[in-house]
This record gives structure tokens, C-alpha cells and sequence, in this order.
């Protein structure tokens, strides 16, 4: 099949991005915060072998893309990625894969930001009909690793400083902790 059959905005959607070389394309997989379970290392580095020429993408939006596949394999792979408990992500004018910091574990987080992302996803992930794609971002706190600025929407973790004065000794340990 030549690339000038092909409707490239439809598989873009899919997932499925075409590539300089003829006859490839690079598929993205649908990641929730960046997170991956031991299975699905697993069967990536399975398929990347067998579908791809044996290497993986991480993307700068915490996603996997596995380079060098060819449409014909697209139902195989799909039969193998849900065996490994992953999947085809989308592309195009579509809610993107939410990108998420890992605020629970992390000694700033003040907030959840995998549970909140697959909240989110349930919600809306690859809803169509924008204008361009969308991309979401949350961040466990204001140090906002995850750039959730530069998002069309981002959520941050924030905590309020509250000052009770029946326990203040004048210590000043707060404000050499907190200058603000």
C-alpha cells in the first residue's frame, strides 16, 4: 500500500504516526502519568523486538512510541500489547495522555497527581472534535516538575500556611523554614 492511500489524519488518531521511511510508522502507547506496571516492560521489550527493530522512544511527555512498525502488523500488535496490559494510545486534535509527577511518594507532594490523572483519563482521555490537541499536566506541588504551566490545563498541589497563634513560642523556626 502506497502512503498516498493511506488516510494519515485517521491513523494519527490511532495512534499510528507516519515516518520518513516509507512503509513505517511510529506507534505511540497510551501511558497514564508515565506509569507502566512490570508486565508491561516486559511485553514492550517483547514487541519492540518483534514488531519494531528492538528499541523504544520515551517521549518528553512521560509516553512510549516504538518506531519502525508496519500497518500490517497493527492487528497482532494490538492482540499483543493488550496481552501485556498496554495499549495504543491517540494523537491529532484529541485529549493526550495526562502527564503526571509522582506527588504521593515524593517528600514535596502535596497532592496525588497519578490517582487524579486516572480520574481524569476515565473522564475524557482521546475525546475528539478540538480545534488541536490537548494536553494536561498535574504536579504534586509548586515546584511543578511536570510543567503543568505549560499545558492547556495544568493542576498543581498547594498547601496554605496557617498560623495558629495559641502555639507560637516566637521560636522563629517558621520563618527560617518559610521565609514567606
Amino acid at each position: 500500500m502506497t502512503d498516498e492511500k493511506i488516510d494519515l489524519k485517521t491513523l494519527k488518531a490511532c495512534g499510528f504516526i507516519k515516518q520518513k521511511e516509507s512503509g513505517f510508522f511510529c506507534v505511540r502507547l497510551r501511558m497514564i502519568g508515565g506509569r507502566m506496571e512490570s508486565e508491561g516492560l516486559a511485553a514492550l521489550a517483547t514487541i519492540v523486538k518483534k514488531y519494531g527493530r528492538g528499541h523504544a522512544h520515551l517521549t518528553t511527555r512521560q509516553g512510549v512510541e516504538i518506531p519502525y512498525i508496519r500497518l500490517e502488523d497493527a492487528d497482532e500488535l494490538r492482540a499483543d500489547l493488550k496481552a501485556g496490559g498496554l495499549e495504543i494510545g491517540v494523537g491529532g486534535a484529541r485529549v493526550r495522555t495526562i502527564a503526571a509527577c509522582q506527588g504521593a511518594i515524593c517528600a514535596h507532594g502535596l497532592i496525588d497527581p497519578q490517582a487524579l490523572a486516572v480520574k481524569i483519563d476515565r473522564l475524557i482521555y482521546g475525546r475528539g472534535g478540538l480545534p488541536h490537541k490537548f494536553k494536561i499536566a498535574i504536579t504534586g506541588c509548586p515546584n511543578a516538575c511536570i510543567k503543568p504551566l505549560e499545558n492547556d490545563l495544568g493542576i498543581m498541589g498547594v498547601a496554605r500556611k496557617v498560623f495558629h497563634p495559641e502555639r507560637c513560642t516566637l521560636c522563629e523556626l517558621c520563618v527560617q523554614t518559610c521565609p514567606a
